[in-house]
């Protein structure tokens, strides 16, 4: 996309709707990348590793510490329909340390 044609599709889409094109931007970016994987297992793969990944970034988790804690947290419990719907990325049950802290501005 030339950048005559990004600006006038910035500007009628809107601001408010930007960082949702570049994500679904990202998305498409991506799938094509899958594309050229060397098996049908390998691309479905990593379909899902970057799904979890968006969703993460999606619910204001840190997407590496939160692949960390999908990989490490079963193994030490047994998992039932309760924890694994505790370990979702919406869930308010997930620690503390996954979730990205936003410093609040000082109104000065």
């Amino acid at each position: 996309m030339n950048k005559r044609k990004s600006k006038k599709l910035k500007y009628r889409v809107g601001l408010d709707y930007q960082k949702e094109f570049f994500k679904i931007k990202e998305f498409v970016i991506g799938r094509k990348n899958w594309l050229f994987r060397a098996s049908v297992k390998g691309a479905e793969a990593s379909e899902i590793i970057y799904s979890i990944v968006e969703t993460a970034k999606t619910n204001k988790l840190h997407p590496y510490e939160y692949l960390k804690y999908l990989i490490e947290e079963p193994s030490q419990s047994k998992q039932t329909d309760e924890k694994l719907q505790e370990d979702l990325p919406w869930s308010e049950q997930l620690p503390d340390r996954l979730k990205i802290k936003y410093e609040q501005k000082k109104n000065t």
